[in-house]
Protein backbone atom coordinates (compact mmCIF):
# COMPACT_ATOMS: atom_id res chain seq x y z
CA UNK A 1 0.00 0.00 0.00
CA UNK A 2 1.39 3.37 -1.02
CA UNK A 3 1.62 5.95 1.73
CA UNK A 4 0.33 9.50 1.31
CA UNK A 5 2.55 12.41 2.31
CA UNK A 6 1.62 16.06 2.85
CA UNK A 7 3.82 19.06 2.17
CA UNK A 8 4.35 22.04 4.46
CA UNK A 9 1.99 23.99 2.19
CA UNK A 10 -0.74 21.36 2.65
CA UNK A 11 -0.21 21.34 6.42
CA UNK A 12 -0.42 25.15 6.46
CA UNK A 13 -3.72 25.01 4.58
CA UNK A 14 -5.06 22.19 6.79
CA UNK A 15 -4.40 24.16 10.00
CA UNK A 16 -5.01 27.63 8.55
CA UNK A 17 -1.45 28.75 9.13
CA UNK A 18 1.07 30.51 6.97
CA UNK A 19 3.84 28.43 5.44
CA UNK A 20 6.25 30.68 7.34
CA UNK A 21 4.62 29.63 10.63
CA UNK A 22 4.90 25.97 9.65
CA UNK A 23 8.58 26.50 8.79
CA UNK A 24 9.17 28.08 12.20
CA UNK A 25 7.34 25.27 13.98
CA UNK A 26 9.35 22.64 12.09
CA UNK A 27 12.56 24.33 13.21
CA UNK A 28 11.61 24.48 16.90
CA UNK A 29 13.39 21.82 18.95
CA UNK A 30 11.09 19.58 20.99
CA UNK A 31 8.01 21.41 19.77
CA UNK A 32 4.83 19.37 19.34
CA UNK A 33 2.70 22.04 17.69
CA UNK A 34 2.68 20.01 14.49
CA UNK A 35 2.34 16.34 13.66
CA UNK A 36 5.55 14.30 13.34
CA UNK A 37 7.39 14.84 10.08
CA UNK A 38 10.31 13.45 8.16
CA UNK A 39 13.08 15.36 6.50
CA UNK A 40 14.06 14.06 3.08
CA UNK A 41 17.79 14.65 2.91
CA UNK A 42 20.59 15.84 5.17
CA UNK A 43 20.67 19.51 4.24
CA UNK A 44 19.11 22.42 6.13
CA UNK A 45 16.81 23.14 3.21
CA UNK A 46 15.90 19.49 2.52
CA UNK A 47 12.17 19.02 2.01
CA UNK A 48 9.93 18.06 4.92
CA UNK A 49 6.96 15.74 4.53
CA UNK A 50 4.18 14.65 6.86
CA UNK A 51 2.76 11.11 6.65
CA UNK A 52 -1.02 11.40 6.41
CA UNK A 53 -1.47 8.45 8.80
CA UNK A 54 0.64 10.23 11.42
CA UNK A 55 -1.20 13.53 10.83
CA UNK A 56 -4.55 11.83 11.46
CA UNK A 57 -3.25 10.05 14.58
CA UNK A 58 -1.78 13.32 15.92
CA UNK A 59 -5.07 15.13 15.32
CA UNK A 60 -6.92 12.41 17.25
CA UNK A 61 -4.40 12.69 20.08
CA UNK A 62 -4.84 16.47 20.18
CA UNK A 63 -8.64 16.09 20.30
CA UNK A 64 -8.32 13.64 23.20
CA UNK A 65 -5.99 15.99 25.08
CA UNK A 66 -8.41 18.88 24.55
CA UNK A 67 -11.32 16.80 25.87
CA UNK A 68 -9.24 15.93 28.95
CA UNK A 69 -8.36 19.60 29.53
CA UNK A 70 -12.00 20.59 29.12
CA UNK A 71 -13.07 17.94 31.65
CA UNK A 72 -10.45 19.15 34.15
CA UNK A 73 -11.64 22.75 33.79
CA UNK A 74 -15.24 21.68 34.23
CA UNK A 75 -14.34 19.69 37.37
CA UNK A 76 -12.44 22.67 38.78
CA UNK A 77 -15.35 25.00 38.02
CA UNK A 78 -17.83 22.59 39.64
CA UNK A 79 -15.61 22.30 42.74
CA UNK A 80 -15.31 26.09 42.99
CA UNK A 81 -19.10 26.43 42.64
CA UNK A 82 -19.61 23.79 45.33
CA UNK A 83 -17.22 25.59 47.69
CA UNK A 84 -18.69 28.99 46.86
CA UNK A 85 -15.45 30.39 45.48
Amino acid sequence: MEETFLTKQQIAERYQLSVKSVNTMCSAKGERSLPPFIKIGPHANSPIRFRLTEVLAWEEEQALLQRQRDAEIEQQTNLEDLLGL
